[in-house]
């Protein structure tokens, strides 16, 4: 499968991150809870550098509860980060459980003046993370109120914007970016699958072949919805007999497979095909 990224402004999101690094306290990465690993990207390591940092996993409502669990246990033990896990979908869960965490690493680090250790700023925060993991809406969530534009195509948000939180804090908004190339085939398909690479990007046809061909692997009983008669079929085969069962035919009794495509990628990024977590701990 051929992905193909890293246009223009995701070469300008990576400076102005290198930039914008130098001013915060605390780093809030941002991955998705059904690909940890997917979506930790390799060049924040070298932008973030050792400045104190939490891993939020959002979209935990998309993800097995179980998985998220042990990836959370993961990331505190293994990577030695602060780890949380967050429903965006739920009112002022990410203020409720983020907010102190941030607090309580950024707190030491605000410069402070020599006579009666008054604070000189705010403690000042920067969320970070591939495009279309949630940037926008942990942020509005935070805010207390709509400020960053909010969108389910990657790249959304790309300005850089200061933000004050209800706690007096300063949050600096980012774009999201991708890495140069995306070598590792099976990265890039859950990459692509859960939405973090715009669709003219990939194949959706092969996308949703592969993703079939996968959940039918690993994950049988969540392609019941779909009433096939075999799962023992190629992607393309399975891509076809969906087709067919959701009625995207076409004339001559065809199936559209743009259509079934579609379907498939849609129900498996809104949840209609259940909790899935595509990666395990190592």
């Amino acid at each position: 499968m051929s992905i193909h990224w890293f246009p223009g402004h995701m070469a300008k999101a990576k400076r102005l991150l290198l930039e914008s690094v130098k001013l915060v306290d605390v780093i809030v990465e941002l991955r998705d809870a059904r690909i940890p690993l997917a979506s930790a990207n390799p060049l924040l390591d070298k932008i973030i550098g050792k400045k104190a940092r939490i891993v939020a996993l959002a979209k935990t409502d998309l993800a097995n509860s179980e998985q998220t669990k042990a990836w959370l246990a993961y990331l505190e033990k293994v990577e030695r980060v602060k780890a949380i896990g967050l429903n965006l979908k739920r009112q002022h869960e990410a203020s409720r459980l983020l907010l102190p965490q941030i607090s309580a690493l950024a707190d030491p680090l605000v410069p402070r003046s020599k006579q009666g250790n008054v604070r000189l700023r705010p403690a000042r925060i920067m969320i970070v993370g591939i495009p279309n993991v949630g940037k926008s809406t942990l942020i509005n969530s935070l805010a207390g109120k709509s400020t960053a534009k909010t969108g389910s195509l990657p790249g959304v948000t790309r300005s850089k914007q200061w933000i004050k939180l209800s706690d007096g804090s300063e949050l600096l908004d980012t774009p999201g970016i991708l890495w140069p190339k995306l070598d590792d085939v099976l990265v890039a398909r859950k990459l692509a699958v859960t939405g973090a690479i715009g669709q003219g990007g990939f194949d959706e046809y092969e996308l949703a072949a592969w993703l079939l061909r996968y959940l039918a692997d690993h994950f049988p009983i969540l392609l019941g919805r779909y009433k096939l008669t075999s799962l023992d079929l190629a992607g393309e085969e399975l891509l076809q007999a969906v087709g067919r069962a959701r009625g995207c035919l076409v004339g001559g009794g065809d199936v559209d497979l743009q259509r079934a495509a579609d379907i498939v990628l849609t129900e498996f990024r809104t949840g209609k095909m259940g909790q899935i977590t595509l990666e395990s701990p190592p």
